[in-house]
Parts: structure tokens; sequence; C-alpha cells
């Protein structure tokens, strides 16, 4: 209730004209241990026990996505550590850079920490630019064009080329460094917008997001318990319908 309560405030701040006053008052304000001051505002996106915000840096205003984790136990905290350090181990433009991270003690609970990862804000996900393109497409079928933003927004050929070297591009950084993303889908590409990347306009270029699952790119498998073990860990870290 009061999550829902607090996007609905949200919502209707967003709508009034005096809004970056009132949520610079309302929005909970992040402290990095860099010095680093960033003011989280609308959910974007939930799952589990993270939560992903529009953000804005205070004092330059630079838009950001904010990232915080929920971690209740030793095992979280540390899954939370293994994902930021991931992302601070590339630098590459195919993959999420890490802006910065915070870990701190949760205030409505002591034995809990809250991890608050700061990343660049992107345009959408592939998922959504998906979805997008076929609810265009059922648009045209029907008739219905008037709600398309145009036919430069529609996708072509060397678009979605385009977008799929970029993620084949990621994922080569990070098998060069021996590591497996382990979760790739449409919903963990993010599609960043690039004035030099002319070709992908107005979609963005292709990023690959949430290190959470990483793991070694090639792991040794001499028995079959060990195997079984690796079928399990697939279980855990990758979605059912992309293994």
């Amino acid at each position: 209730m009061f999550r829902f309560l607090a996007s609905l405030l949200t919502d209707v701040l967003e709508l009034l004209p005096f809004r970056g006053f009132v949520c610079r008052i309302f929005s909970p304000v992040v402290q990095f241990p860099s010095g680093r001051r960033v003011a989280a505002g609308k959910l974007l996106a939930e799952g589990g026990f993270s939560f992903v915000y529009s953000a804005s840096e205070v004092g330059s205003g630079q838009a950001l996505a904010l990232k915080k984790m929920i971690c209740q136990d030793s095992q979280a905290k540390a899954q939370a550590q293994t994902e930021a350090e991931m992302h601070a181990r590339f630098s590459h433009p195919n993959l999420m850079a890490l802006i910065d991270k915070a870990f701190v003690q949760d205030s409505t609970n002591p034995a809990w920490d809250i991890c608050w990862l700061a990343f660049p804000l992107c345009r959408c996900s592939l998922r959504d630019e998906i979805t997008n393109q076929v609810l265009k497409d059922l648009q045209h079928k029907d008739r219905a064009i008037g709600a398309s933003s145009g036919p430069d927004a529609r996708w072509t050929l060397p678009v979605v080329i385009d977008i799929l070297i970029g993620i084949a591009k990621g994922v080569h950084e990070m098998h060069r460094a021996k590591i497996a993303h382990r979760d790739l889908k449409p919903e963990n590409v993010l599609l960043q917008a690039a004035v030099s990347d002319t070709r992908s306009a107005p979609f963005g270029r292709a990023v690959l997001m949430d290190f959470g699952s990483c793991g070694p790119s090639e792991v040794a498998i001499q028995s079959r318990r060990e195997a079984l073990g690796q079928t399990e860990t697939a279980a855990q870290f990758c979605t059912l319908q992309y293994r």
C-alpha cells in the first residue's frame, strides 16, 4: 500500500508546474560515498527485491537510473556486491557503465542493507521497443496509423542488424574477460541514445545490463554430479525461455 501511495504521489507531482521544487522535497536523496547525491524519481521497473527509478544528480541535474536492491542477508549482499563489481569491471559502449554505488543500512530494519547503483538513463529496453514495433504493425494493419510516431520510428533491416551487432559486441567483450552474462534476454538489453550512432537513431545503441547473474564463461565438468550442478545453476540464474 505504501509503495502504491508513493508511486501515486510521484505521478501527481510530475503534473505540477512546480514539480522540480516539490520533488526535491519529497523524493528520497541517496548520498554516495563519493559525495554524489542522487534524487530518486518515478519507479521504472521492479522484480523480487530490486527496484529501478528514474533519477537525477543533485546539482548537475544529470539524468540517471537508480537501482535499489534490498539485501536481507549476507548472501544477498554478496550478490549485490558482485553485480556492482561486474559493472565496474567493464568499460565498453555496449555494456552498462556503473556511475556510482553505495551500501547503507536499511532505516526500517537494521539487519538489512540497501545497495544503491547509479547508471546512465537509457531510453527503453529492447523488449519495450519490440512491443512498440508490434503495436505499430497492428495499427498499420488496422489502418490506425494516426497513433504512430512516423515512418522514421519504424525498424528497418540495417537498424535491426546494427542492434544485434551491438549485443554481440557486448557479449564478446564479456567473454574476452571469461565472464558469461547467463541471463541475456530482450528485457536485459537497453537502448541508449548516442549522437554518433546515426544508423540506429532514434532507437539508440544496444547496451547489456543486469550483471547479477554473471558467472564464469567456461566451467570444467568431470562428473555427472558436476553436470547436474551446472543444470541447477542455470535454473537459478537463467530465465527459462532463454536458456
